[in-house]
């Protein structure tokens, strides 16, 4: 619930769409029933505590400056007038009700209203978006995939609990979507729709991505969630001069909207057929943002979302060519599509799992977990993953090193067709790990240790007590490395600079030279073997 007197500047400028604006993003509800898919709010029937109000004209016409005017209007063109007794400074909530009868049914919401036998209120005069009850601890989700934005402490409307949180949409950088009444103490939550992490820390941290549909917070004690669509017009809109100091983040300039656009009577006001209040004021036409699967573009990311929660794989599928086209940070959302139907057992996804936590593709690395999907590919007998699953056991990526079993994987890999895979592997593996022997130069012999997995690579000559590190230069067809070595602890017993020629003889011994230039002779020569 949000306080019009506490937020003057903001209900001054009601709910509005430029008609040189690109299209308006398309919403689910932001709220999860139970277990069930994030659906659009006609099909949810949620109920409604208070309504977006439409009206905002004085008696003379003109836009009153915080939106008290004596009147609510819902979207579908239902009115509420000032009663006896009401806050007429504050523009409070019981002062606004339906002439007769109600509850109200708006589009599919139940309308609750607040207080009364039966309730007839639609609430605040002025409110810039819309109240949805919920028990406390309902889970809150993205109505847009984006990117979490940290809210500023303080938010003025605020109730004692109540948390805050805005997201900008991926595909419309000029929405932002704010949510209050979250509870902001710390919790679990499992969530596991396909799209989605199987689980959520709460609160979300600022910069998170999230997936439209996936859980971002949990109802507050209040059992009332505040729910608003900002937009954020640019510098030459004509509507620009109405944006005033956004709730989120008082340094930017928003105009509230209204995601059920106005669905109200057509009359005729001025040169305009439109029966919305402040489009009358205004002229500018509004939009519903709700999401709609029937007549959603099929080309819009939307619909194959709300087709996926449904467990549609084809649907899964697209979202995934959606999202890769979209580039980072949306790839980073194509992940938990991608492992819900490698768990169905799709090889490639399997493949594309492991990728994804090996190398961090929009995740933190997770070699286990990489690990883990190289073995189900494996075990399906894909030839890759027997590769790239044998790099990992004989380098103990991910666990413990088994280097009979990678052998093995190795030699079937090979067997089915993917020699120049195993020549690749045979060749990293050597990367990998902590080697040490000795070293020759000439009348001196000299110890050497090396840690390939740190970056740069690490080594160093206890024996001489000198460490430095390589960086490697070349590497050669037959799998011969060429590293620079630069001393940097101990440089007046070593020599500062250097070239290493590395070659693995085994899987388990490296043979090594040493030049000081790359025409120089070899000064010196050794082995390493793995540790």
């Amino acid at each position: 619930m949000i306080r019009p007197a506490l937020r003057s500047a903001i209900l001054a400028c009601i709910v509005l769409v430029p008609a040189h604006a690109s299209e308006p993003p398309t919403l689910l509800l932001p709220l999860r029933a139970g277990d069930a898919p994030s659906r659009p709010l006609a099909a949810a029937r949620t109920p409604a505590l208070a309504v977006f109000d439409h009206s905002l004209a004085d008696p003379q016409g003109r836009l009153a400056p915080y939106g008290c005017d004596g009147t609510v209007v819902a979207f579908d063109g239902t009115r509420a007038e000032r009663r006896d007794g009401a806050d007429r400074a504050g523009c409070d909530a019981p002062a606004y009700r339906l002439p007769l009868g109600g509850p109200v049914q708006l589009d599919g919401a139940n309308y609750v209203g607040r207080g009364g036998d039966p309730p007839r209120h639609l609430a605040f005069d002025g409110h810039p978006g819309w109240d949805f009850a919920a028990p406390p601890g309902t889970p809150v989700v993205a109505a847009a995939a984006g990117v979490l934005t940290p809210v500023e402490a303080g938010v003025p409307e605020a109730e004692a609990g109540d948390g805050a949180l805005a997201l900008r949409p991926l595909e419309h950088p000029n929405i932002v979507l704010f949510y209050l009444g979250l509870d902001p103490s710390p919790a679990r939550l499992p969530d596991g729709l396909p799209g989605c992490a199987a689980e959520v820390e709460l609160p979300r941290p600022g910069g998170a991505t999230v997936e439209a549909g996936c859980i971002v917070g949990r109802v507050a004690s209040s059992g009332r969630l505040h729910f608003e669509v900002l937009w954020l017009p640019p510098p030459d809109a004509p509507a620009g001069e109405k944006a005033v100091a956004c709730p989120h983040d008082p340094k930017l300039r928003c105009i509230p909207l209204d995601p059920f656009g106005w669905d109200g009577p057509a009359t005729v006001c001025g040169f305009l057929q439109s029966g919305d209040p402040y489009a009358c004021l205004t002229g500018v036409a509004q939009r519903r943002l709700w999401a709609d699967p029937d007549r959603l573009d099929p080309g819009s990311r939307l619909a194959p979302r709300l087709r996926a929660l449904g467990g549609d794989e084809a649907a899964m599928r697209r979202m995934i060519t959606l999202l890769d086209a979209a580039g980072e940070p949306a790839q980073a959302l194509a992940l938990p599509y991608v492992e819900f139907l490698a768990a169905r057992g799709d090889v490639a996804m399997q493949l594309r799992a492991a990728r994804g936590h090996l190398e961090g593709n929009g995740v933190p690395v997770d070699p286990a977990s990489g690990r883990a999907w190289l073995e189900k590919a494996a075990a399906a007998g894909d030839p890759e993953a027997m590769a790239w699953l044998a790099q990992l056991l004989m380098c103990g990526i991910g666990g413990g090193r088994e280097v009979g079993r990678a052998r093995e994987l190795l030699r079937r890999a090979e067997a089915a067709g993917v020699a120049a895979a195993v020549r690749t592997v045979e060749a990293r593996v050597s990367r990998c790990g902590r080697w040490s022997g000795w070293g020759d130069q000439g009348s001196s012999r000299w110890s050497i240790e090396v840690d390939f997995d740190t970056e740069p690579v690490r080594v160093s000559y206890p024996s001489l007590d000198c460490s430095g590190y390589w960086t490697l230069q070349t590497e050669r067809a037959d799998g011969t490395r060429i590293y620079r070595e630069r001393i940097t602890e101990g440089r007046t017993r070593c020599i500062e600079e250097g070239l290493m020629i590395l070659r693995a003889i085994s899987d388990d011994t490296i043979f090594f030279e040493y030049k000081r230039h790359p025409d120089g002779p070899v000064t010196a020569r050794g082995t390493l073997e793995r540790q």
